[in-house]
């Protein structure tokens, strides 16, 4: 059986690592997500309907000013405030959002977590010796 709580652990760290390279200015390939497609796979085995899951995360789609790979003439997205994410097929951006929805996965989740603090190594509070 799969946790929702499992798998947004699982998957935050591949969806993090895939946000920050859609954000470069030049993509000169596409970052392969083979932990998403595994728990897409095991979700579609267990008959889990994610089409019909409900929440924060929407398909869309961002039009292109010329036709693109296919003959496409827009890209297929999952959108949750303003974060967007783009992805290869609309079927694929139901079942991504409506996994992200299951798993109550949310806008501020895909943030980078920021590196922890190191201690402060100056002698504030410390008293200083006397001359």
């Amino acid at each position: 059986m799969l946790d929702p709580r499992s798998i947004r652990d699982l998957i935050l760290p591949e969806l993090r690592a895939a946000l920050s390279h859609q954000q470069r200015r030049r993509l000169r390939f596409r970052m392969p997500l083979s932990v998403i497609d595994e728990t897409l796979a095991a979700a579609r085995q267990l008959g889990l309907a994610l089409a019909d899951m409900r929440g924060g995360w929407q398909v869309g789609s961002v039009p292109l000013s010329r036709r693109a790979r296919r003959g496409l003439r827009s890209t297929p997205m999952i959108q949750c405030g303003a974060t967007v994410f783009m992805v290869d097929s609309e079927e694929r951006a139901v079942e991504l959002a409506g996994l992200l929805n299951w798993c109550e996965v949310g806008e501020g989740d895909l943030a980078e977590e920021p590196p922890p603090v190191p201690p402060d190594p100056s002698p504030r509070g410390r008293p200083r010796p006397r001359k």
